[in-house]
């Protein structure tokens, strides 16, 4: 695994990689570039520790805080904004499960305070999901996140490509990109399986690191997840977007999210 970037020789180190490999070999960008907590940090390892010339991106925004650091910014400037050509790898989750997950590392910014997760019982997590998190529209930065990064920095419109919800992954080309978007909730196997084949590398192995219950909020995340029945309205605002009913579909959400539904749910 490489050194943090918070290693100024790490980031120079990484700095000249990535210029020798872009101008003097003229290697592929492979860019894993997707919103947070759909399991992107094991892929961007997996890749780097087999010598691929990947890049992890979420925000490429270049009016944003993320998108003026680092490799972020180094993308923006040398591939997206001069329109070069790369592989991109878009990774999609259970929209449920994705706010679920992304909950409790919010959480201080809707309570003000670091250690919340820590002096809030479930129920009290519970009660602050279903109205401060969705009132602060906070759901909508998840099921739009296409339309903000990918289709304005890339010109990508991921909706107008079919998406096998059977297979859970689907591969297409545009004029610059070729492009592979896959469900993290396939099974590693599988997932290494066509990743692997898609970037050139074969028995690539990703395996799963940044689980919300093995983090330091773990125990509150696993009691809070327990705990937890989101409202019918939060559910129908989420199933009607164009991220859950193109990636997955009504029958199937409701399958994968049975635990966390109320009685009347329709």
């Amino acid at each position: 695994m490489p050194v943090q970037q918070s290693s100024l020789t790490y980031k120079i180190a990484r700095a000249a990689e990535i210029y020798t490999r872009y101008y003097l070999k003229r290697d592929l960008p492979v860019l894993i570039y997707c919103t947070g907590r759909v399991g992107s940090i094991a892929m961007f390892y997996a890749l780097y520790n087999r010598n691929a010339f990947v890049f992890k991106i979420e925000d490429m925004d270049p009016d944003n805080e993320r998108g003026k650091r680092g490799t972020v910014k180094w993308v923006y400037q040398h591939i997206a904004k001069p329109r070069r050509p790369a592989k991109v790898i878009f990774i999609v989750r259970n929209p449920v499960a994705l706010m679920v997950s992304d909950f409790l590392p919010k959480l201080h910014w809707m309570t003000g305070d670091e250690n919340s997760y820590q002096t809030m019982s479930p129920e009290e997590l519970s009660a602050t999901f279903n109205e401060k998190y969705f009132a602060e529209g906070r759901h909508t930065d998840k099921l739009t996140w296409f339309e903000r990064e990918p289709e304005r920095f890339l010109g990508v419109d991921v909706y107008a490509h079919p998406f096998d919800r059977e297979a859970g992954h689907t591969r297409f080309t545009t004029d610059l990109y070729d492009v592979l978007i896959v469900r993290t909730e396939m099974d590693d196997a599988v997932k290494s399986q066509i990743v692997g084949e898609f970037v050139g590398l074969p028995d690539l192995q990703i395996t799963r690191t940044n689980v919300g219950e093995t983090n330091h909020y773990g125990a509150a995340y696993k009691a809070f997840k327990q705990a937890l029945t989101i409202d019918a309205a939060h559910f129908q605002a989420i199933y009607a977007s164009r991220y859950a009913q193109h990636f997955f579909g009504e029958a199937k959400l409701h399958e994968m999210n049975a635990q966390w539904a109320p009685t009347d749910m329709p």
